[in-house]
């Protein structure tokens, strides 16, 4: 009886190890999706490899892990690097082998030396949209387990794709439904540098309005204390020195008449004078991406180089104006 049951097992590997060998090598999954976007704007938020963080179903699959990057922030050698203690998810590094404008991004996925795999993003016009297919390419050798495993999980493969091409569809849409294409970009320039007091701030993207609302009031009330005068030369604005994983983390500014005093809670500066490219923004503060993204590539396309940070300037009162769609918000980013 054992010696029945051994020679069917062993029957059994055999035939499965003659099944796989009519399975491919090579594991490869394709999906494609139609985004109401431009080439150019799907290209930079899949070539910049901090904005996966806002889509990529993958790196949001664990809210505690731990992620860093190597100092080249886009394109062919930026590298991204994870850590998680979730099982599923693992250590791993993710790296842009490949970049060609508008049209490609290939990264190489390693992870944690349990195999590696190779993500594509191609990008096709199409009409008024945008065709964006992604695919997943991974050797496997000839060991028949990873060949039969990988059968039994294609379709969930398939599914976490959808997912993901999903996500940064939606993502990408919603950011495009805060465009302005009325809006013009400008070459500007400051004459001469504005004094202002400031608090410094860091604010989740939902709580961001109520932030600097609660900033400039306390700012006005160090205004009365300091015997300053707010200068009407430009209205309230905001310095932004990081936006990562829609946290933000700014200087609340109001100019003054003159100089004030530094403290432990308010800095007192200036805006410096000197070259800016502006343009004008209408509508809630939080949804101004597009035209950041706007002013990024104007300054790319034109060779110029930014300088420091943003500075989004408010100049529609919120108290006055109810309909969050006139808000007006010119931003400026100055350059060398």
């Amino acid at each position: 009886m054992l010696k029945k049951v051994f020679l069917g097992v062993l029957t059994l590997i055999l035939l499965l190890g003659i099944g796989s060998l009519f399975i491919s090598n090579i594991h490869h999954i394709e999906r494609s999706t139609y985004i109401n976007a431009s080439p150019k704007v799907i290209f930079r938020e899949l070539n910049t490899l901090k904005q996966w963080e806002k889509w990529n179903t993958w790196l949001k699959l664990d809210t505690t892990m731990k992620i860093s990057y190597n100092d080249i922030p886009s394109g062919t050698g930026a590298r991204l690097q994870w850590t998680s203690a979730n099982q599923n998810v693992g250590n791993g590094t993710l790296t842009i082998t490949k970049s060609i404008p508008e049209q490609l991004v290939e990264v190489e996925l390693n992870f944690d030396g349990k195999g590696k795999g190779l993500n594509g993003f191609k990008i096709e016009p199409a009409g008024d949209s945008t065709k964006l297919t992604t695919y997943f390419t991974s050797e496997m050798g000839w060991n028949p387990v990873l060949k039969y495993f990988s059968l039994m999980t294609k379709k969930a493969v398939i599914e976490m794709t959808d997912n993901g091409l999903k996500s940064i569809k939606d993502y990408i849409e919603q950011m495009m439904l805060s465009a302005t294409p009325e809006s013009t970009i400008d070459l500007v320039e400051i004459k001469e540098s504005v004094p202002y007091l400031s608090v410094h701030a860091i604010a989740a993207k939902p709580s961001i309005s109520k932030e600097i609302e609660q900033c400039y009031s306390q700012i006005q009330e160090e205004i009365k204390k300091q015997n300053l005068e707010v200068s009407k030369s430009i209205a309230p604005f905001a310095i932004y020195y990081k936006a990562e994983n829609d946290t933000f983390e700014f200087d609340a500014c109001i100019a003054t008449s003159s100089a004030g005093k530094s403290n432990s809670k308010f800095i007192s500066s200036e805006l410096k004078s000197g070259r800016y490219i502006m343009s004008r923004y209408f509508g809630p503060y939080e949804n101004t991406t597009t035209t950041h993204l706007a002013i990024k590539a104007y300054a790319q396309d034109n060779n110029l180089t930014v300088s420091g940070p943003p500075i989004e300037v408010y100049v529609t009162d919120p108290t006055v104006e109810k309909n969050t769609s006139k808000w007006e918000t010119d931003i400026y980013y100055p350059i060398q």
